[in-house]
């Protein structure tokens, strides 16, 4: 049974009420067509080809987000400063260039360890 790993994030359209989104263990390269998911708390996209982190500063909502195991090298931290709520934040597994970036994140109020 062969089963069709995803390269893109399509076809979200209608989710508008969505809480838990999980896409890990795919090929997606980009993080798109997410921007309209407002409900959404948990973002899973590990195991993925994301280099960058960028269209998910309008997910307010977000608490769990999941970018271990990508392609990652940057981490913005302008986008995080949109997304407050934010608990746990996983990026292990990553090619982040310089620490100074993580520890910006301190910033983040509610980060737990």
């Amino acid at each position: 049974n062969y089963i069709k790993k995803i390269k893109r994030i399509e076809n979200l359209g209608e989710l508008v009420q969505l809480e838990e989104l999980s896409l890990s263990n795919n090929v997606i390269e980009k993080i798109e067509n997410i921007g309209h998911l407002k409900c959404l708390r948990v973002l899973n996209l590990s195991h993925n080809q994301i280099e960058k982190v960028e269209n998910i500063a309008s997910l307010s909502k977000l608490e769990v987000l999941n970018l271990s195991h990508n392609r990652i090298s940057l981490l913005p931290y302008r986008i995080f400063k949109q997304l407050q709520r934010i608990r746990k934040l996983d990026v292990s597994h990553n090619n982040i260039a310089e620490i100074k970036q993580i520890r910006d994140l301190r910033l983040l109020g509610n980060l737990q360890d």
